[in-house]
């Protein structure tokens, strides 16, 4: 998806960890509206564990009525999930690929998760979903990330048990 600015003024998509609380409540609101049983597959909604997730935290907090957010998923609304990325507090979904791909130089440019960067040495996410991970991605040792591919599956198969 080529997120413009229409793009994300039409739909109300802001970008980060706060567009994904938006759209988690956007989400629950427009799906009460529906009757009956629509929701064939569940909706996985992926944050990473730095600052920007506290609201998200906090939110899944009050609406379970939980102290303690202990579980890397949690089933918020009907088929509405919420998953953190499986690390310890602070890492981002970047922390699940080796070193050798987080140092992949661009054009001399090192990367940087930092969302202000400096341009002439570094270069963002964006970047680098695009020029290493998908440009790239036969290459990649994505061993990292078997735990978040068995939640995943966790999510899917106890939602099918769940709505047979």
């Amino acid at each position: 998806l080529n997120m413009s600015k229409t793009l994300r003024y039409l739909f109300a998509i802001s970008t980060g960890t706060s567009g994904l609380k938006e759209l988690i409540e956007m989400y629950e609101a427009n799906m009460r509206v529906f009757k009956g049983r629509g929701e064939k597959y569940p909706v996985i909604v992926l944050v990473d564990n730095d600052k920007g997730s506290k609201r998200i935290k906090e939110m899944i907090k009050k609406r379970l009525k939980i102290d303690d957010l202990k579980d890397l998923h949690y089933n918020l609304f009907k088929n509405l999930y919420v998953m953190f990325v499986p690390r310890a507090e602070g890492k981002q979904i970047e922390d699940l690929f080796d070193k050798k791909t987080l140092e992949t130089k661009i054009g001399g440019k090192v990367f940087s998760r930092e969302s202000k960067i400096d341009d002439k040495k570094e270069y963002g996410k964006i970047v680098f979903a695009d020029k290493v991970i998908r440009e790239k991605q036969k290459e990649i040792n994505f061993d990292g990330f078997k735990l978040m591919f068995d939640e995943f599956n966790k999510v899917i198969e106890g939602y099918d048990k769940k709505n047979v």
